[in-house]
């Protein structure tokens, strides 16, 4: 399966959303209760397929009009070709329930894996940027059942909550893969090692963090796209917070996972992160992140892409 192909099966699912064609949707996706999809804000996880069907189908008799672009086209195919992941922006504009709506900027991941010569969708996730330019999604969370809003999943109904922020113990994941255990694992301590070294002020990007991803990662964060250089900038504010006094605090959570092939992993987690200045209230954030990961050639688990949603405060 090369680029062009999962171009097209890209723009085929956002064709058949913009057509409302439910059967075509459910011949691209991996339609059993494994199936994770992500929206645009805490209450939009699904897990399983019927969960998602439900809301399609309780969109699309909502929406009247749609149009969806894409662009900022990018893909992966991984483990000789069993596994595959995409990333795009698209651009939507519509109307639904008697409402305009333009969301302009959204970024989409579509993680896919090979089923008897067939490719099939296995997880999705859709981002808006966070600086208030969009429509709020929570806005339209508690409108009446029988409204809809923004493509793929703008839903009234939550299928799972986030779960509470605290380093889980190990034991907790012996009912998920192996690999994704073992992959879990190193994300964990990652996460551990970080927060201790940035704290005692000997933190080191080049051997804390860029050891554990690919050369060709890539992570979406308020629907901007960076690479592992600009990943790199996002710590500068911490550590010169930290250098004056300031306290930080990284967890991370495992909700739900998937091994894609002995050597692709599928993590959904959530996060917490806490910067306390040395006089102030806590500044703290959580997201729900979409982490794939792969084993390197000296057989380390590394990530290939995150994509991670803010989650906002109650």
């Amino acid at each position: 399966m090369n680029s062009d192909e999962i171009y097209d099966l890209c723009t085929l699912f956002l064709h058949a959303y913009q057509e409302r064609n439910l059967d075509t949707l459910r011949q691209m996706f991996n339609r059993s209760e494994e199936l994770t999809v992500l929206g645009t804000h805490e209450d939009l996880c699904f897990l399983g397929w019927s969960a998602f069907e439900t809301s399609l189908a309780r969109q699309f008799s909502a929406i009247e009009d749609t149009d969806i672009q894409m662009t900022d086209f990018r893909s992966h195919v991984f483990a000789g070709g069993a596994a595959a992941c995409a990333y795009a922006t698209t651009n939507y504009r519509g109307r639904v329930s008697g409402q305009d709506i333009h969301l302009h900027g959204m970024r989409l991941t579509l993680t896919l894996e090979r089923h008897d010569h067939f490719w099939r969708v296995v997880q999705a996730h859709w981002s808006i940027p966070a600086d208030g330019s969009l429509l709020s999604p929570k806005q339209l969370t508690h409108q009446p059942e029988t409204t809809a809003s923004a493509p793929v999943g703008h839903d009234s109904g939550a299928v799972c909550a986030p779960q509470a922020q605290q380093q889980p113990a190990l034991a907790a994941h012996a009912g998920f893969p192996s690999g994704a255990r073992a992959a879990f694992t190193v994300y964990r301590k990652m996460a551990s090692t970080a927060t201790k070294r940035l704290n005692q002020g000997t933190f080191d990007f080049a051997s804390d963090i860029a050891p554990h991803a690919d050369e060709h990662f890539t992570e979406i964060a308020n629907t901007v796209s960076l690479d592992l250089a600009q990943v790199r900038e996002t710590f500068t504010p911490v550590i010169n917070a930290i250098a004056v006094g300031a306290s930080f605090s990284w967890s991370v959570q495992l909700e739900q996972a998937r091994d894609l092939t002995p050597d692709i992993t599928l993590l959904i987690t959530t996060a917490q992160v806490t910067l306390t200045l040395s006089e102030g209230q806590p500044d703290t954030k959580r997201y729900r992140i979409t982490n794939l990961l792969t084993r390197n050639s000296s057989g380390a688990w590394v990530f290939l892409h995150q994509h991670r949603t803010e989650i906002p405060a109650e």
